[in-house]
């Protein structure tokens, strides 16, 4: 499995990385959840889940990327996320959330099925 990570290009004003995501199906929806991001998703089915996470995804990384690095790496910082001690511009380590801390946030019952997914940004 991939590492997460995320890099913030301010010059270029642009992103790359790769985040872990939860799937699972809540009261009829659909929702996708990056939990070291704090964004979720959902929709009536899959894609419109992600056309909804695609959205806040972009919406995020504008923001990261219209704040002054040390800003943006603040930011990261307070989710849980660290500088990488070699590529400043690299951002890994993100704090981890299992399957039992995503049924507990979302209040659902054990028998969700949840399916894990790793999200290139």
């Amino acid at each position: 499995m991939k590492k997460e990570y995320i890099k913030l290009d301010h010059s270029n004003k642009a992103e790359k990385g790769v985040v872990g995501a939860y799937e699972f199906e809540d009261h009829g929806h659909f929702v996708i959840y990056i939990p070291s991001l704090n964004i979720s998703s959902y929709g009536s089915n899959k894609n419109e889940a992600r056309e909804m996470l695609n959205e806040s995804l972009d919406d995020f990384f504008q923001s990261m990327l219209y704040y002054d690095p040390e800003v943006a790496h603040y930011e990261m910082l307070k989710l849980g996320w660290k500088r990488d001690k070699l590529f400043k511009k690299k951002i890994n380590d993100p704090p981890y959330v299992d399957v039992n801390g995503v049924l507990r946030d979302f209040d659902l019952s054990e028998d969700t099925k949840i399916t894990q997914a790793l999200i290139e940004v």
